[in-house]
Parts: structure tokens; C-alpha cells; sequence
């Protein structure tokens, strides 16, 4: 999780409601990364390591929606989470909670995945 306070970022996008550069502050930026996920998808089949990560992608998207957070991106094992979703409606304070939140729930949704592998 970062969280960036009074410093000025700029932020560019090629999403539909931010298609051109956003200058933004104090924005809560959440990166998750599996742990362990090398050692896992060399041991079992490609087509299980899809199927883990599609899972796990899925609900956490899923608690994107809940909690009002933006998916900026998916790369490989990576998830990353911004705490808004509309720049003309910020609140730096409830943006940051919700990006914890959004980390305390993808703990709680890989924990359950793991009964399942």
C-alpha cells in the first residue's frame, strides 16, 4: 500500500473516464503481488496457474466494486488498485480506508482460495 500525501503525481491512462493526463494528490495506490507464485505456477500446469489467477483476479474484482476502488491494472501476479474512482469526488481520508480495506480483503479471499488448491 502507498500512500502519498502533499506531493503531486501525475497519473496518465488509457482508461475511458481518465483518457488524458490526471494530476492528482494524496492518492492511495494498493500493489499486491503473490507470494510464492513462481515456485507455484512452475509446480503444477499452465492451465491450473490460469485458472488460480483468473479466480483470485475475479473476486477481487468483485470487492473492487464493493468497496468503491478502481482496478488500474492486472500484470501477471500483479494487482493494482487505485482509491478513486472519480476525480471529481475525492476524499483522501474515506480513499485510504477503503484501499486497507481492499488489502484486508484480498488476504481473506486468497486465504479461501487456498482451501481450494
Amino acid at each position: 500500500f502507498f500512500f502519498s500525501s502533499r506531493r503531486r503525481h501525475t497519473r496518465c491512462s488509457g482508461v475511458s473516464w481518465a483518457r488524458r493526463c490526471v494530476q492528482e494528490t494524496d492518492m492511495g495506490i494498493l500493489f499486491a503481488d503473490i507470494s510464492g507464485f513462481t515456485k507455484y505456477s512452475s509446480s503444477v500446469s499452465a492451465e491450473k496457474v490460469v485458472e488460480m489467477v483468473t479466480n483470485l483476479f475475479r473476486e477481487f474484482d468483485k470487492m473492487c466494486v464493493e468497496l468503491g476502488v478502481y482496478k488500474v491494472y492486472t500484470i501477471g501476479d500483479c494487482y493494482v488498485v487505485l482509491g478513486f474512482l472519480d476525480t471529481d469526488k475525492r476524499n483522501p481520508a474515506e480513499e485510504a480506508s477503503n484501499v486497507v480495506s481492499m488489502g484486508f480483503a484480498m488476504i481473506e479471499i486468497i486465504k479461501l482460495s487456498l482451501i481450494h488448491i
